[in-house]
């Protein structure tokens, strides 16, 4: 893994970063820290710092909604997106097509060129599961 994202780390800046991130990045293994790291780690070669930091899960939208916004009711946005009388929602559109909202309370949309993930946000655990679901299927191409 480290050597896979030292090589993407390589490109960050120039003009084939997204090439070399699109290349090598699917292919990295696919392991939560725990086993990566912890369980691999010598007892005598580890330290422990007590500290209140809070908790969230930086693989899941909902915690990069909570990280963003300033207030739990503020919308985030990314891209080009037009968003009105919404609250607490998340939309991030990856594509030069305009996402239009309307009227949504605690919702999560992300457009991409592969696919437009659209769900409310107690929803998001869901995510997972769905995912684990096209493997193996037509969408394969899309884990």
């Amino acid at each position: 893994m480290w050597k896979d994202f030292a090589e993407i780390q390589k490109s960050v800046g120039k003009n084939d970063f997204k090439q070399r991130l699109n290349k090598i990045y699917p292919q990295v293994n696919k392991i939560s820290f725990d086993n990566a790291i912890l369980e691999k780690l010598e007892s005598q070669d580890a330290l422990v710092i007590s500290a209140d930091l809070g908790w969230s899960d930086v693989g899941a939208w909902e915690a990069l909604k909570e990280a963003l916004q300033t207030t739990p009711s503020q919308n985030v946005i990314k891209g080009k997106v037009l968003v009105t009388d919404c609250k607490d929602t998340f939309v991030y559109n990856y594509t030069d097509q305009l996402v239009v909202t309307i009227d949504l309370d605690g919702f999560l949309v992300v457009n991409t060129h592969d696919v437009v993930l659209f769900c409310h946000k107690n929803s998001v655990p869901k995510i997972k599961k769905l995912v684990e679901k096209l493997a193996n299927s037509e969408n394969e191409h899309l884990v």
